[in-house]
């Protein structure tokens, strides 16, 4: 909890200041726009789902596997690198 409450203000600042940066370009709507807006959304939305995942998800995680101990840790890590390649593959393009 102490180090969830002491990262909080650096990880926001962080993506905060890089999400600020994006805004012009996903406004813009002079010449190579079309390229610009769509690449600034996704960094954008990127930023967000990463800022999100490591304020709520993260610390989660952590705890889960605190509370698990050495007795299934094997299980633990196996189940949320399933976790992981699930939610990864629910973003893949199908051709």
């Amino acid at each position: 909890m102490r180090g969830a409450s002491e990262r909080l203000r650096p990880v926001l600042m962080t993506a905060l200041v890089a999400m600020l940066g994006f805004i012009p370009m996903a406004l813009s709507h002079g010449t190579g726009a079309e390229v610009q807006r769509p690449l600034a959304a996704v960094v954008i939305g990127g930023l967000v789902t990463s800022t999100l995942l490591t304020l709520f998800i993260l610390p989660v995680v952590y705890q889960w596997m605190e509370t698990r101990g050495k007795q299934g840790e094997l299980k633990s890590i196996l189940i949320i690198f399933g976790m992981i390649l699930i939610w990864s593959n629910q973003y893949r393009s199908v051709p």
